[in-house]
């Protein structure tokens, strides 16, 4: 074992279940708090244990007492959500013998787990501790050799991978080299860098460097990058390297899962963890541990990845210490009893059926199973059975652990009608998996945090979902709720809910206050609407918005928009239906830095207003939100502008650019623009030229026109537009 990862292990682990002993239905009851603290003692001390690791046989026997301990304060949490679910009110109020018991008992537990390492002897210790050096050692040698073999595999970064190379360069070769880091508070520390060249010289060779030019071990310059970090961010990194080799990993995925696992202390004056979560991923970006492989429009990073030189070195300690298990074989299953148990399962929808047909799967025991993630790919209409035959056996056990079921891209997958006994559950995706209805019982899932049915056929979901004490992130698919959102104040993330007059907005949207995100399409009238946006002009901390107004046949109706200026820390607007008007720039929120108008109708010349924005970075006019024939962008305006959408803009005639307009911007794309004769010369000829001009559905002359006046290092993309492409409404949100 590797003392490093059970050490970062350890702080995770504890930290894990410090935050359950802190969960509502514990610490409602304030007698059972009371009762709780000699726990609480000793899961500090398990830790001091991982600072004083040296001085036992730690490793094996370390991880045997944490997993240990871990699973009677869990088993012991769930047992208290289980009778909160079954007496509701009461259970909250009264401290009965039985709760007595149990409080008495998992402390007798935990002390007689406690006691196989507090009495381990020094000298026994010293020796065992010796041999396991020797151990640790051999493994670090055989791991670096093991990466200087797989050295060929790491990601390569679109920026610093070198032309094809000629016919007498034969080999592609990488140094590894670091900088100092920019950033005045990581002066002592340096970025992760790889650079690619082609060397004849060294056709058979695969060579690391340091920056004075010597030759390092792969494995000695990435041990000494993943031991300056702090425990958490080494929990994390582990931890990502559970997924798939060289595959994009959606960023709010990976953000939200880590929170759910428990890698990131909550703590009581941050109300958003998520914050939290997201300074560490942008940390070890900047360390160049992470690799950011897609931005969105505005430049935030959208997909990532871990380099696979990394994975390669992390995914075997991950699995030592039992962090993972990763299912790779359907006949196979005696790997999956681990002196640990299997915590975190990983695999494919082609091996779930071995977890209930193989004669191995009798050995393996998924009541310990904390989280089960899968990377299938849609197999066409194959309904995904396997899950709910897993789902089944982990139910059918007294006790049901899990925390995380991520099924994002599974086809179709099977859920047992009883998944809301699964009262520790914290994550569920289900995001791209089609569904078309969940079980009643979600709305028992006391402790989920997320739920995302987004890109599903979900058309409803049962009344308790608003009782979620603990729900931050409710992801929909333009789904109506028959009853007000009355108790889901925690609730940070609310997108794809649609609202109509039998949803008054004082009672029930009115008390979520801590939103972040939020997507909402409505039929309302004027005066309701009225109130929506007084509403939403109190969510301060709102980051992204987007609103759709209908009417009773689903048509894009009037939008009734007031000032939105209190929204000083909203990044991302997105208005869709007619406006009367386009709001006043003292009505703006000014911090906007992507801004979506479609079916506006607006008549009047938007950009003069739009112009002045000072963070706008990306604009989309998309159809009809303009109905005029000529847009001028004024002096001096859009100063950050970087993207430019027209799309099916009927009437749009002549666009015309004054100087020092639109000075940054570096992508334009013009769809369906029929009437429109030509782009400004001014824009097309700049000082900083266009880097892209993307023309979709326009007419060939105009089509030459551009390919001739356009700049040589501008490219020029012509995409024929299929109906998949005919998106007005923009981007989908979160």
């Amino acid at each position: 074992m590797i003392k490093m990862e059970v050490k970062a292990l350890a702080v995770g682990v504890v930290q894990k279940l410090k935050d359950t002993l802190n969960e509502q239905p514990i610490t409602k009851n304030k007698v059972m708090m009371h009762q709780l603290k000699p726990v609480k003692k000793s899961l500090e001390k398990l830790q001091g244990f991982s600072e004083e690791i040296d001085m036992f046989q730690m490793s094996s026997n370390y991880l045997c007492v944490l997993c240990e301990v871990a699973d009677e304060i869990e088993k012991f949490a769930f047992r208290v959500a289980r009778q909160r679910k079954r007496f509701g009110f009461v259970a909250n109020q009264m401290f009965l013998l039985h709760d007595l018991n149990s409080c008495r008992m998992l402390i007798r537990k935990i002390k007689k787990i406690m006691s196989k390492i507090s009495c381990s002897p020094k000298d026994e210790a010293a020796t065992k501790d010796q041999e396991e050096y020797h151990h640790d050692n051999d493994e670090v040698y055989s791991n670096k050799r093991e990466l200087a073999r797989k050295s060929s595999s790491v990601v390569w970064p679109i920026s610093t991978i070198p032309s094809v190379p000629s016919s007498n360069k034969k080999c592609l070769v990488r140094s590894l080299t670091t900088i100092p880091h920019s950033q005045e508070n990581l002066l002592k520390k340096k970025k992760l860098m790889l650079t690619y060249s082609y060397n004849k010289r060294e056709a058979n060779k695969v060579g690391f460097e340091d920056e004075n030019g010597h030759d390092q071990c792969p494995g000695e310059v990435l041990a000494k990058y993943y031991a300056d970090l702090c425990e958490h961010s080494k929990l994390c990194l582990l931890y990502l390297s559970l997924f798939p080799k060289n595959e994009d990993i959606s960023v709010r995925r990976l953000i939200r899962l880590w929170l759910a696992e428990g890698f990131v202390e909550r703590r009581c004056q941050q109300p958003f963890p998520e914050d939290l979560v997201q300074k560490l991923f942008e940390d070890l970006v900047d360390l160049g541990m992470i690799q950011i492989t897609k931005l969105k429009s505005d430049n935030s990073p959208k997909k990532c990845r871990l380099a696979s030189i990394l994975q390669d070195y992390l995914s075997p300690k991950a699995q030592n210490i039992g962090l993972f298990y990763i299912h790779q074989k359907s006949e196979c299953f005696e790997d999956a009893t681990a002196p640990f148990g299997v915590r975190r399962m990983v695999h494919d929808m082609s091996t779930t059926r071995a977890v209930a047909t193989n004669k191995w799967a009798r050995k393996f025991d998924p009541s310990n199973l904390r989280s089960y993630l899968s990377f299938n790919r849609p197999h066409k209409d194959t309904a995904a059975k396997e899950v709910g035959i897993l789902l089944n056996r982990i139910i059918k056990n007294d006790v049901c652990l899990l925390r995380v079921l991520d099924l994002e891209g599974v086809n179709n997958p099977t859920l047992p009608d009883k998944l809301g006994h699964l009262c520790n559950l914290k994550y569920l995706g289900l995001r791209r998996t089609y569904l078309d209805s969940l079980p009643e019982s979600v709305g028992d899932l006391s402790n989920l945090e997320t739920l995302d049915v987004k890109h599903t056929y979900v058309n409803s979901l049962p009344d308790s979902i608003w009782k979620l004490d603990n729900l931050r992130h409710l992801n929909l698919n333009n789904i109506s709720l028959a009853m007000p959102p009355s108790s889901s104040s925690t609730l940070v993330t609310l997108w794809g809910l649609v609202l109509d007059e039998k949803i008054p907005v004082n009672e029930g949207l009115g008390m979520l206050l801590n939103l972040t995100e939020l997507g909402i399409k409505f039929q309302l009238s004027t005066r309701s609407q009225g109130m929506l946006l007084d509403w939403i002009a109190k969510l301060v901390n709102l980051q992204s918005l987007r609103l759709i107004s209908v009417d009773d046949k689903g048509i894009v109706s009037e939008l009734v928009l007031k000032s939105l200026v209190t929204l000083t820390k909203l990044s991302h607007l997105n208005l869709i239906g007619k406006l009367q008007r386009l709001p006043a720039l003292y009505e703006f929120p000014l911090n906007v830095k992507v801004l979506t108008l479609s079916i506006s109708h607006l008549n009047n010349d938007p950009m003069e207003t739009l112009g002045k924005l000072p963070c706008l970075i990306v604009l989309r006019l998309l159809g009809d939100s303009f109905m005029g024939k000529r847009i001028i962008c004024h002096q001096g305006g859009f100063k950050k502008l970087e993207v430019l959408k027209f799309w099916n803009l009927p009437g749009l005639e002549e666009w015309d650019v004054e100087e020092e307009a639109m000075e940054s911007l570096l992508q334009l794309n013009i769809r369906r623009c029929h009437k429109l004769k030509k782009i400004p010369s001014r824009l097309l000829l700049k000082t900083r030229p266009l880097k892209d001009i993307i023309l979709e559905k326009m007419s060939d002359d105009f089509v030459s026109r551009i390919r001739t006046a356009k700049s040589m290092v501008t490219s020029l993309t012509i995409r024929p537009l299929d109906g998949n492409q005919d998106n007005t409404l923009g981007d989908s949100g979160t």
